[in-house]
């Protein structure tokens, strides 16, 4: 997905754990560029554990003090997925990450035909050959911004020193 527009971000810390193998991650959720608060974003961990944050952005996600994956999604935005590992003490920071609201226009590709996918506003076009998808398939391109830096924006971060031009998921 390769997107343009509005972005949310997602602040996440580890706090002390609140028992032996335990840890408590807490963040708050913001809109961006007006960095409001979003309600209604679910945080999962890898360790089954989930919340959603509330009016005010902010959520807390009683978790296993091992190391875990953090996911933030909202319908209607990109997820991302955050790598967490408990210090000796079960507390870690997780860098910031930005859900960006995914693009509006959907194209429908068939195996026999395949076909162009774009962007609504036409900034960004990808070639599905015939034959490279096996059944219909739904396409969105979502252009990402990553003007406030690549890795906030991304699903996860990328490896040190890859410097691609662009970013897409589909």
């Amino acid at each position: 997905l390769i997107a343009v527009g509005e972005v949310t971000a997602l602040n996440v810390a580890l706090s002390p754990p609140t028992q032996a193998g335990a840890a408590r991650v807490t963040g708050i959720v913001y809109r961006f560029p007006e960095k409001t608060p979003l309600e209604g974003v679910t945080v999962k961990s890898t360790t089954g554990a989930e919340t959603v944050s509330g009016a005010d952005g902010r959520f807390t996600l009683s978790t296993s003090a091992i190391q875990q994956v953090v996911t933030a999604s909202m319908e209607g935005f990109t997820s991302v997925d955050r790598q967490v590992t408990p210090d000796s003490e079960g507390v870690t920071g997780v860098s910031a990450a930005y859900l960006t609201p995914l693009d509006p226009k959907v194209t429908m590709v068939t195996p026999e035909e395949g076909g162009i996918v774009s962007n609504q506003a036409g900034t960004a076009l990808i070639r599905v050959p015939a034959g490279a998808i096996d059944t219909p398939t739904e396409f969105r391109v979502t252009v990402l911004d990553t003007r406030n830096g690549r890795d906030s924006v991304l699903p996860a971060p990328l490896p040190e020193g890859f410097q691609p031009v662009s970013f897409v998921k589909l």
